[in-house]
């Protein structure tokens, strides 16, 4: 078969980075993960055509990791692959593919608190690095220093707009209505910190209305939080026209994460019209700095983020709107399924003229080591073994 495989910790993963696989899936690409959920089927998917493509491995909690490496690497060597897609590094550095002209290519969809000597230990093993976005693409270069910026790219990550972003101010009148949209979780997304921002906002004097799009995890702990709340609206899991219709609604799109990549919902909400309320994870350079520096808030200061509210309703006026509808959608346009394959497919091919790089072989402990072993080291090397924040 030949090509590029796209390899995941488990498949569906859920969220933006699960909506940018399908885009290679429907080109005809391949898959293999790791593990699978209740949903995965490879007799019976939305893709048709690609059915033989999609590989699941069995990698149980309790398998070592060199048994599932060995696994993920027949697949390898009986399909043909020539080049490995490693999203956010899983796998990489197990020795899957052995051919010596193998690419191995790690995909970074986050960011995270240990990221500096986390990516360093894993570029050794791979040819190149994506990116998605152009911030992490820089933390990435200053993190791996001599692996240098030819091999290092960032790729504009690809949404679908059923329509252009609306170009005038958003109708006033009623409670301002202020979203949320992502996993419903508190490790990283931080929806501990909700109560604390509905508090801002009360200080603030601003009506408002919040309305969270989404599953996860802490959902059932922010149901029985914010019962009594008439202010609060929870969607759960929506899809499709139901999804855009919801984010159509919102005048505001509020994140509170202790670190992101690039979420596609960011993307989403500003293409419905939202303005992004975002934490500052890169000193100015994360995607919403590029609309306004003002919308960005320091990370953690959910009173600052109420702030960027309170000032979007008392100083804007047509023109403050008008420039942030233009660049809106400027920006967008560069975030077409048809540039981010073109963006895509330009650094594969980069990459495939370069001389493979020479990697360390896979380390010998991990023979031996357990699967959750494995990833709870990973965890404490991404700095993400803490799950902070309670209810």
């Amino acid at each position: 078969m030949g090509g590029v495989v796209h390899i995941l910790k488990h498949w569906p993963c859920g969220g933006g980075m699960e909506a940018v696989v399908r885009r290679h899936l429907e080109c005809g690409q391949a898959l293999y993960a790791f593990a699978g959920g209740e949903k995965f089927s490879i007799g019976n998917n939305k893709w048709g055509a690609t059915a033989a493509a999609l590989r699941l491995g069995s990698a149980a909690p309790d398998r070592t990791v060199a048994a599932v490496a060995r696994e993920a690497r027949e697949a390898w060597s009986a399909a043909g692959w020539t080049t490995g897609v490693f999203y956010n590094g899983y796998g990489l550095g197990w020795g899957i593919a052995a051919e010596p002209t193998a690419r191995r290519i790690l995909y970074l969809h986050s960011d995270y608190p240990g990221f500096n000597r986390w990516v360093a230990r894993l570029a050794p093993h791979a040819d190149a690095v994506l990116c998605c976005n152009a911030a992490l693409r820089g933390k990435t270069l200053r993190a791996v220093g001599r692996f240098g910026d030819g091999r290092v790219f960032a790729v504009p990550l690809p949404v679908d707009m059923a329509e252009e972003p609306p170009m005038g101010p958003p109708h006033s009148g009623g409670p301002v209505v202020i979203g949320y949209s992502g996993r419903v979780q508190v490790a990283q997304k931080r929806l501990d910190r909700l109560g604390a921002f509905f508090a801002a906002l009360e200080t603030a004097g601003i009506d408002y209305r919040f309305e969270i799009l989404g599953e996860g995890d802490a959902l059932p702990d922010l149901r029985r939080r914010f019962a009594e709340n008439p202010r609060v609206t929870f969607h759960g899991h929506r899809t499709g026209d139901d999804y855009r219709d919801i984010l159509r609604g919102w005048k505001y799109l509020f994140f509170c994460s202790d670190y992101e990549g690039l979420p596609v919902s960011l993307l989403e909400g500003v293409a419905a019209g939202a303005v992004p309320v975002y934490p500052d994870f890169h000193g100015g350079a994360d995607w919403p700095g590029r609309l306004d520096p003002a919308l960005l808030y320091p990370n953690g200061d959910v009173g600052a983020a109420a702030e960027v509210v309170r000032r979007v309703e008392t100083t804007w006026g047509p023109a403050p709107w008008a420039l942030f509808r233009k660049r809106a959608r400027t920006l967008l346009a560069e975030h077409t399924p048809d540039n981010y394959l073109a963006a895509f497919d330009a650094a594969m091919g980069a990459v495939a003229v370069l001389p493979p790089r020479r990697r360390p072989r896979p380390a010998p402990w991990l023979r031996f080591t357990p699967l959750w072993l494995a990833h709870r080291l990973e965890a404490r090397r991404r700095g993400t073994h803490r799950a902070t924040g309670r209810f």
